[in-house]
Parts: structure tokens; C-alpha cells; sequence
């Protein structure tokens, strides 16, 4: 049952006539178990890494992921192979490699994929992505007139965003995409598929996508405080900042300008703070990145 709605939910004769070269690395998970029987479908040449079920392997320390990745993506360029994904063990989130090995951070991950769906969804109206996720999402969606809705940085909030039948795609800035037409959820393997197909009628490859698509600069700080004084941090950062427009989706963003915003939000579960600053260059983003960070500090005691 999954898998013919697996199938129906694609344009499976456009993923067929271009004949992908791909590299699946599973991460030794369940999508290992599944995968290999749809991906038959798709007239694809396939070589898999880590494809069996391994209970040892399936939790990985920091260094261990990256030196997967590493791996991964060195498979895809040296066979010179169009691209390659790595899914998660839980089979939800996946890692992109473009065929010369660019690893993708996950904001440029969502961006380049929301553009492949705009370029060949004509009918598309709205689209979801989390308050943190880069102003590029903006710029993209402008260009094809199509409305963005900021939610929560929660998979519920992401799921829940699917209710409304205006929007065609939910998009997180981790790998994880929900495409409403197939499911409610998060799903790699269905993300793989759907990248495929979105690649083959776009008739388009994700350097040349990244190549072609504007970049803003956004840098990222961690500041360490107790649970008990985020809520204070919150408070403080919104004051100072109130001659700004502000969305207080999660946390509290304030917009410079029209392409310049600096977020501040807690941590869910550790005791930190997160401040992300975007702006149209890298000089305007480390100046405001000292400048916003010196100003958080200052409220922990």
C-alpha cells in the first residue's frame, strides 16, 4: 500500500528517461529495508553505502557523522555520479551531495530544493518554512509570486501547516521536507524520489541551481545561559530592539531591513540562546553578529 502511493504521488516516466547515476548512503537504518524495492522503479544506477540494518551504528557521535559524510560524498564525486543522498536512520531527514561533492548546509539545502518545486508547480500558492530559515526562501518565493508562511521550528508545527490546502510544500532547514500530496510527515525516502523528479522535468542540476540562485550570508552563535534566564533574555532582546519590526513566531526576530534580520531564540532543551544574523553581505553580518552578541551577553548574569 505505501509503495503504490509511493509511486502515484511521482512522475515516474520523467525519472525513468533521464536514467540518474545515484549514490544512496542508509546510514544503517530502516529506509535500508524498503528502499531498495522502489528504488527498482526508476531505471536508476544505484550504489549503496552503509544499506544494512546495523543496531551498533544506527546512533553516531558528531565525528563519527562527519566522517560518514565525508565519505559520502568522496563516493559521489570519484564515481562522477549526478548526485547522492544520505538518509537519516529513522528514515525522515536526508543529506544532499551534488556531483562535484558540495555538501549543502541545510538552509541552501531548502532553498535549492523549494526553487526545483516552484520551477516545474505552476499552480503553487503558499509555501511553510521555519521562522530561522534563511530570507532566501523569500527572495525565491518572490520570484514566483507565491506566499511564505513562517512557523514554529517543531515537526508538529511543520505536519499541522499541512492543513491548509493552499500550501503545496513545508520545508525544514535539517533535511526534513513534507510534501502534503503524499504525507503528513517527514519522509527521506519519498524526498529522494521527489528531488529526482523535480530535477528531471526541471531539466536542471543542483550546481547549476546553486550557482543561479542569490545568497545572503547568515552566521550563527550559540550563547550559553541558565534555563531560567531565557525568559529574561527575550524580554530584554525585544525591548531593545522594539524600533524594529518584529515576529515573535519562536524566539524573537527583528528585520534591519528588507533582507537584514537578526533572531534570537532559546534552546528547547539545552541551556543556551541561539543568534542567527543574515544579511546581503558578510561584512554586515559579522558586524552586526559582534554588535547583537555583545547585547545578549550583557543580560546574563
Amino acid at each position: 500500500k505505501y509503495k503504490k502511493h509511493f509511486l502515484n504521488c511521482l512522475d515516474l516516466q520523467a525519472i525513468r528517461k533521464r536514467k540518474f547515476k545515484v549514490v544512496i548512503d542508509y546510514s544503517y537504518g530502516i529506509a535500508s529495508t524498503i528502499f531498495p524495492n522502489i528504488l527498482g522503479e526508476f531505471n536508476c544506477d544505484v550504489v549503496s553505502l552503509s544499506a544494512h540494518l546495523d543496531l551498533e551504528k544506527i546512533t553516531r557521535s558528531e565525528e563519527e557523522f562527519n566522517d560518514a559524510l565525508d565519505h559520502f560524498t568522496y563516493a559521489v564525486k570519484s564515481l562522477h555520479y549526478d548526485i547522492g543522498f544520505m538518509i537519516d536512520a529513522g528514515g525522515e531527514k536526508i543529506w544532499l551531495s551534488t556531483a562535484k561533492g558540495k555538501k549543502l548546509d541545510g538552509d541552501r539545502f531548502l532553498v535549492l530544493v523549494l526553487k526545483l518545486f516552484l520551477l516545474v508547480t505552476g499552480n503553487a500558492q503558499k509555501i511553510a518554512v521555519p521562522v530561522q530559515a534563511t530570507s532566501e526562501v523569500d527572495i525565491v518565493a518572490k520570484e514566483f509570486g507565491v506566499e511564505v508562511v513562517r512557523l514554529k521550528d517543531t515537526h508538529y508545527s511543520m505536519m499541522k501547516a499541512c492543513d491548509d490546502k493552499d500550501i503545496s510544500f513545508v520545508g525544514g532547514t535539517r533535511g526534513g521536507f513534507l510534501f502534503p500530496e503524499f504525507l503528513y510527515a517527514t519522509d527521506g525516502m519519498f524526498t529522494v524520489a521527489k528531488i529526482l523528479e523535480l530535477l528531471a522535468r526541471s531539466n536542471q542540476s543542483i550546481d547549476e541551481l546553486d550557482r543561479n540562485t542569490p545568497r545572503l550570508f547568515m552566521l550563527k552563535e550559540n550563547i550559553v545561559c541558565s534555563k531560567d534566564e531565557k525568559g529574561k533574555i527575550m524580554r530584554r532582546f525585544m525591548e531593545d530592539t522594539i524600533q524594529y519590526r518584529q515576529e515573535l513566531i519562536d524566539g524573537v526576530k527583528v528585520f534591519l531591513d528588507k533582507y537584514t534580520n537578526v533572531l534570537c531564540i532559546p534552546d528547547k532543551d539545552r541551556n543556551l540562546v541561539h543568534l542567527n544574523v543574515e544579511s546581503s553581505s558578510e561584512k554586515i553580518s559579522k558586524k552586526l553578529m559582534k554588535e547583537f552578541k555583545a547585547k545578549v551577553e550583557s543580560y546574563v548574569d
